[in-house]
């Protein structure tokens, strides 16, 4: 229980950190957010395709796909009644609050699912949860940088942004505990769940992240050869670390 609490607060103060290091030194850039973001796919397909689905396959065999494709249609589904259905409608001044909380809501959904998946991966094993953690937060930080900006465009204020983002980190927290208890030492449970959040960990990386990275027409960059060479390594890098952190433990 303990690490568990532990990984998923982790979660939760990263994300205060990155929103924080926004908000006080003004860091909102593109290109950072463009590199974070390669870093962020590497890691997330990486943790999917050697970690995650793998561990499930030890118990459920190829039963595994079910789960996994259950995975990416539930986030699908999530993803499209959350933040989404209001990004065409951002410019209208009276929708503007509604956008705020429409992205409060839906990043409190995904931090909530982050903790029950972390709760699962921990039960498999302890290298597979530092793995699934070190995914999460590797997402989180682009994530919740942007999530800070749209707060901020929909016309909300700096500090109140900063207090609301927090509040929807923590939910991290309360899908840890509730993965904790609802989950128990209940492999076939775990199994699935594992698969699902390699369903989702790879909707999020192929839908969300990989296609954001092939807009890089308006990054302020002279040199648009370099930015995609550095995107690449870090994508790469990402992949690496979660295969050589798996060799070593």
């Amino acid at each position: 229980m303990l690490l568990i609490f532990l990984a998923c607060l982790v979660v939760s103060l990263i994300s205060l950190l990155a929103v924080l290091v926004v908000a006080k030194l003004k860091l909102l850039d593109e290109s950072r957010l463009y590199f974070l973001t390669s870093f962020a796919a590497g890691i997330m397909i990486a943790t999917t395709f050697l970690d995650l689905w793998p561990e499930s396959a030890d118990v459920l065999g190829s039963g595994v796909f079910y789960p996994a494709m259950l995975g990416l249609i539930a986030f699908f589904i999530v993803d499209r009644f959350t933040v989404w259905h209001t990004h065409s409608h951002a410019h209208h001044h009276e929708v503007k609050q509604n956008f705020g909380q429409k992205v409060l809501v839906g990043d409190a959904v995904h931090n909530f699912l982050d903790g029950i998946v972390i709760a699962a991966s921990f039960f498999v094993s302890t290298p597979v949860g530092i793995s699934v953690t070190l995914a999460i937060c590797a997402h989180e930080v682009p994530q919740e940088m942007a999530d800070f900006g749209l707060l901020i465009k929909s016309g909300m204020g700096v500090k109140k942004a900063v207090f609301l983002n927090f509040i929807s980190a923590l939910f991290a927290v309360l899908g840890g505990v509730f993965g904790f208890i609802g989950l128990g030492e209940r492999i076939h449970e775990v199994a699935i769940l594992t698969a699902l959040a390699g369903g989702m960990f790879l909707y999020i990386a192929c839908v969300d992240l990989i296609p954001s990275l092939r807009n890089d027409s308006e990054l302020k960059d002279a040199s648009p050869a370099r930015t995609k060479a550095i995107s690449t390594l870090l994508f790469v890098l990402g992949l690496v670390t979660i295969f050589v952190f798996g060799q070593i433990s």
